[in-house]
């Protein structure tokens, strides 16, 4: 096993010797100037990929540190284009795409094109047999949604008018929504570089193992929450009327998520 072990750090490290020997701020200094100069990496290996810097761009752990800035790049794009930074009118019902989302889209295309060669060479079942795979391809279909739901809006909306006012099932409310959901799959997606950490990666394999027992146990809660608000609400919702000064009728009995507000619209029978 330790010879193994020592193969598999051999071939990872490979053009680092004694890696693992040196100081950790000489480690971060490395690891952060390679991440800095991924795209000057990435433009030598698109166009010489048989140089010599293309064979070094190659190795396991250069490609893992690239890959690893890359993603954290598209993230923080991700970021601005949620905190709307590029977009100075928000009641536009169909605005043009930014600086930000067009900097996004060759993040969103390579990912796709990855994930349809991996389908290709490893085969539909072997795919979807990966978790991860499965929640690429979530993402990658909620990114696609977004960007057809703006076209949509965009070809189909060229004035402004308050958001109050938009409809319900409006393109562009639906496409922030989606782009939304996609942020957090994305998110979630860096936890798969914890496999690359002697301290995080058994931590992520125990909280793979456990994630259907903690489904099961977020369903026994939520079950036992409602069934007990019910009851609960029927017998003290008199005396809550009274209190508040208000008349009395049928509310709504379930705790609402994130501190929202009940249905006031809508009675409970």
């Amino acid at each position: 096993m330790p010879n193994c072990q020592q193969l598999l750090a051999t071939l990872w490290y490979d053009g680092f010797p004694g890696w693992r020997r040196r100081h950790w701020v000489v480690k971060l200094v490395t690891c952060v100037i390679i991440g800095l100069l991924f795209p000057v990496f990435s433009m030598i290996y698109l166009l010489a990929p048989k140089s010599a810097l293309g064979t070094f761009i190659k190795k396991p752990f250069i490609k893992f540190i690239c890959h690893t800035a890359s993603y954290l790049t598209f993230l923080f794009l991700l970021l601005l284009a949620s905190q709307h930074i590029a977009r100075t009118n928000l009641h536009m019902q169909g605005p043009p795409p930014t600086l930000v989302e067009w900097m996004i889209l060759p993040w969103v295309v390579g990912f796709i094109w990855a994930e349809i060669k991996e389908m290709w060479d490893g085969g539909f079942t072997e795919y979807i047999h990966d978790w991860w795979n499965l929640m690429d391809f979530a993402m990658n279909s909620l990114y696609l949604a977004t960007i057809s739901l703006k076209i949509v809006a965009y070809v189909k909306y060229n004035s402004s008018r308050p958001r109050e006012e938009w409809e319900m099932w409006h393109p562009t409310l639906i496409a922030e929504a989606l782009f939304a959901i996609a942020n957090i799959f994305s998110s979630l997606r860096l936890i798969s570089l914890f496999t690359a950490n002697s301290h995080l990666g058994p931590l992520q394999i125990s909280l793979g193992r456990m994630l259907l027992d903690i489904l099961k146990f977020l369903f026994i809660y939520c079950l036992l929450v409602n069934r007990l608000k019910g009851p609960k609400s029927s017998a003290l919702q008199p005396y809550e009327c009274q209190r508040r000064g208000r008349p009395c009728g049928h509310q709504w009995p379930y705790p609402m998520p994130f501190g929202l507000e009940p249905p006031k619209h809508q009675l409970w029978n």
